[in-house]
């Protein structure tokens, strides 16, 4: 069974391997000062799947308002799923969830980015499969 609950600090070590298994740097102490940050903003809701009794997955979402729509946007900041659980269903249950969350708090669309590095094709079809489409290019720079 997967359970879905907001980021507690007992879930860090969790999250920390995690945000490694995605190649971003991991260590606890940096990992929970990023977590604080959110904390302290509320700009990010963070989630996380437990599933066999340990970490299984994370997403985190944001409502964003836009100037093109009455309706704010839901967006899928980050999310993943622990490698040795993959293709167990925690991914979709993520996205229901994030999908849930956003009609609760009133958003017309839900919107995700992700990399298009050769390890997230297969993310990108369970988001294909699960309704949503490459409609965009995200560009980024680097200010520090």
């Amino acid at each position: 069974m997967i359970s879905i609950k907001p980021y507690e600090e007992v879930d860090l070590a969790g999250v920390a391997a995690l945000m490694a298994d995605l190649g971003y740097p991991s260590e606890h102490e940096a990992v929970a000062r990023r977590l604080g940050h959110i904390q302290a903003h509320d700009s990010l809701h963070v989630y996380v799947a437990h599933a066999s009794g340990e970490v299984a997955g994370l997403i985190a979402l944001r409502l964003c308002w836009n100037m093109e729509y009455d309706n704010p946007t839901a967006q899928v900041a980050l999310i993943v799923t622990k490698q040795s659980m993959q293709g167990r269903g925690i991914g979709k249950a993520l996205m229901a969830f994030a999908e849930g969350w956003g009609r609760e708090r009133g958003a017309g669309d839900m919107m995700l980015t992700s990399g298009n590095k050769p390890e997230r094709q297969r993310a990108h079809g369970m988001y294909q499969h699960l309704g949503y489409r490459n409609n965009g290019i995200r560009f980024v720079k680097r200010l520090k």
